[in-house]
C-alpha cells in the first residue's frame, strides 16, 4: 500500500477506508501495481536494514515475485475478506487463491505463507472459523488488523 502513503491520512479510519483507500484500490490495484509497489517498499526496507517483513495484501504472487527479486525474506499473508476486491469476489475465492499460493510457496527459502483475515469488521465469524481451521491444518500463523484506533478499542 506504500503507493497510497499519505492519501487522506488525516481522516478517521472508516472515512479513510470507505472514501479514499477502497475506491483507490478498486481503480488501481492489480498484479503489476502490487509488484512495483512491493519492489519500492523492499528497496526502502533494504536501505534501512530490514531483512524480513510481514505482508497482507492482494496479488500475493506479485509480492512473492518482488521478494524473490530483492532477496528479502517475507511472511506473505493469505488475505481473506467477506467482500469483493480486485483480487477476489468472496471468502471462498480468497481462500482458494490463498491455498494455491500456499501450495506453491510452502517450501520456499524466502517466502513463508501465513493466514491474514482483514479486520473484524471485514470478516464474518464463520470465515474466521474457516481461517482458524486452515491455519491449524497447515500450521500457519495468523496476522490481522486489530484495535488500530481508539474507536475500535472502545466500540468492538
Amino acid at each position: 500500500m506504500n503507493y497510497f502513503r499519505g492519501m487522506a491520512d488525516d481522516r478517521a479510519l472508516m472515512n479513510w477506508l470507505n472514501n479514499h483507500i477502497w475506491p483507490a484500490e478498486k481503480k488501481w490495484v492489480n498484479h503489476e501495481f502490487v509488484y512495483q509497489a512491493s519492489l519500492l517498499a523492499m528497496a526502502e526496507m533494504i536501505r534501512c536494514g530490514t531483512t524480513c517483513f510481514n505482508d497482507m495484501y492482494f496479488f500475493l504472487g506479485a509480492t512473492a515475485d518482488a521478494s524473490e527479486k530483492s532477496g528479502v525474506r517475507a511472511n506473505i499473508g493469505i488475505t481473506v475478506l467477506d467482500f469483493p476486491t480486485q483480487w477476489a469476489q468472496n471468502a471462498d475465492e480468497y481462500l482458494k487463491k490463498g491455498l494455491d499460493f500456499y501450495n506453491q510457496y510452502k517450501h520456499h527459502a524466502l517466502i513463508n505463507p501465513t493466514m491474514a483475515p482483514g479486520h473484524p469488521y471485514t470478516v464474518s465469524d464463520n470465515t474466521f472459523v474457516r481461517i482458524q481451521e486452515l491455519a491449524e491444518l497447515y500450521n500457519l500463523k495468523i496476522n490481522l488488523h486489530l484495535h488500530e484506533t481508539q474507536d475500535e478499542v472502545i466500540n468492538l
